[in-house]
């Protein structure tokens, strides 16, 4: 990680400090000024009288260097204080940049100092020797040392929130808030004729997204979207809004999906529209909050016809004396209806049997194959079990996740629909109480559009009707080619 970090940060910044460095110079470059500054100390160590290089032999009690001319090998004495060295040679020696032999030259007391000082100190020091363009170069390079460290962790800092940041989802509300500050910083790029597009790669966000969000746009207040009707016209009718409205706040669509009133309205011819329009809709209106559901791979049964397979099952109920009843109940496979109920104060055997017997002859059953799905309580046992054994009965009974594989999930989703579309909400004082409300229950179940069943109802289905998905298609077709001409002759108050 270091290593990344120190290549896509550190090095960059350097890399572009150095180019601006080396850009400013105009005659000679910065090599060839540490070259002639070498040349120079060279040369300053030459015999006086023979004007060949010495060789250092030590020092005196002075602290002078001592030389001896190759030539007349006579000794000769130069004193070397670290203000009489140019202070590029400095820079280069600090820099690693000065062969074995150079250094060798330069006392050791002088290099010792110019490490404890360092690169810095160097820039108080006199320039009296170094022309006004090399002044520049060492300021800068000067400062560069100085703020090394400062673009070092910056560059850290950077990699660190760009990593950050790319873990989450940047929305136009979270730009807003730094808005501003972009817009400054484009406005000094530009100042500098620097191409501002290079930045976007550094910030979560494209170039174009930006652009798009820093728009200006008006609002509309006709417009539940707030975009404008004409130019947007497949917006629904505010007519169609106000049904949505209504039917959301109905009480006798209480305890219904969402799906059931979209079904009931395309019924009754108030909207026209698809479910998905239907649905956004009522998240504006903030109707109700959709939930994601785990999708589990599961094979239900399924029915080719109605009355072939049925399920029963008992479900408990508490009214508001905490007497504890009994609710049997027998739904149709293929049209989800409800066919018929048993309320009792006992669970037994007798009631399962005395309630599969009315819904076979009521449906006129007794003679037909079928299918009956149960648990393995003991309400289904005993008596029922006599009645399936029954010579000439040609229903068999299936036991959910004995017999079969799938359990008896039909009628429990049947026993949840029943109690909190319907009972909880409603005040149940007995089991009389209860005896009175269930035929009104049954009845408003039966009759309202179900989504499994494509806005048909459990009746129509049980009834003959297919349920179909392009039962609507062409009312809604209809309805939105309407809906445009009603919204291209509302009299918008902006500019479109």
């Amino acid at each position: 990680m270091g290593r990344k970090l120190k290549s896509c940060g550190e090095e960059k910044v350097i890399r572009l400090y150095r180019l601006i460095i080396f850009a400013s110079m105009k005659q000679n470059t910065y090599e060839d000024i540490f070259k002639q500054n070498t040349r120079e100390i060279i040369e300053s160590h030459k015999c006086p009288s023979c004007n060949i290089l010495g060789t250092g032999v030590g020092k005196n009690s002075g602290g002078a260097q001592r030389f001896m001319c190759k030539c007349c090998k006579k000794t000769f004495t130069e004193t070397y204080l670290s203000e009489r060295y140019r202070i590029e040679l400095r820079y280069k020696y600090l820099n690693n940049a000065l062969t074995r032999e150079e250094c060798k030259l330069i006392p050791k007391p002088t290099r010792d100092e110019w490490k404890k000082k360092g690169i810095v100190a160097i820039e108080s020091l006199s320039f009296g020797r170094c022309s006004q363009e090399n002044l520049e170069l060492l300021a800068a390079r000067a400062e560069i040392q100085k703020y090394k460290k400062r673009i070092r962790e910056l560059a850290y800092l950077l990699v660190i929130y760009r990593n950050l940041v790319s873990i989450f989802d940047v929305k136009l509300e979270h730009c807003k808030l730094v808005d501003s500050y972009i817009n400054i910083y484009v406005q000094r790029l530009q100042k500098n004729n620097i191409p501002h597009k290079r930045i976007w790669k550094h910030l979560p966000i494209t170039y174009r997204q930006w652009q798009f969000w820093n728009k200006k746009r008006q609002l509309c207040k006709k417009s539940l979207r707030q975009v404008c009707k004409r130019k947007h016209s497949g917006q629904l009718t505010n007519s169609e809004v106000n049904n949505i409205k209504k039917a959301s706040l109905n009480p006798c669509y209480d305890g219904w999906p969402l799906i059931s009133i979209y079904y009931q309205l395309i019924r009754n011819k108030s909207i026209s529209c698809c479910c998905d329009t239907f649905y956004r809709y009522c998240r504006l209106l903030d109707i109700t909050k959709r939930k994601k559901k785990i999708v589990k791979k599961y094979t239900p049964i399924i029915a080719d016809a109605p009355l072939k397979i049925l399920h029963m099952d008992v479900t408990i109920y508490r009214p508001i004396d905490n007497s504890k009843l009994y609710i049997h109940i027998i739904r149709d496979n293929f049209s989800r209806a409800i066919l018929g109920y048993k309320v009792a104060t006992h669970c037994r055997s007798e009631t399962s049997k005395q309630l599969l017997e009315s819904v076979l002859l009521q449906n006129n059953l007794m003679n037909e194959e079928g299918k009956l799905i149960t648990d393995g309580g003991s309400e289904n046992k005993g008596e029922l079990q006599k009645l399936i054994d029954k010579p000439g009965m040609l229903w068999k009974k299936l036991i959910a996740q004995v017999d079969i594989i799938q359990s008896n999930s039909m009628i429990e989703a049947a026993n949840r629909i029943l109690k909190y579309d319907f009972l909880f909400l409603r005040t149940i004082n007995n089991i009389e109480t209860l005896n009175k409300t269930m035929p009104r229950i049954l009845r408003e179940y039966n009759n309202r559009p179900a989504g499994m069943l494509l806005g048909l109802t459990p009746n129509e289905v049980l009834a003959g009707e297919i349920p179909d998905k392009n039962l609507f298609k062409e009312y809604i077709k209809k309805g939105d080619k309407l809906r445009r001409k009603i919204n291209k002759k509302i009299s918008c108050e902006i500019s479109c």
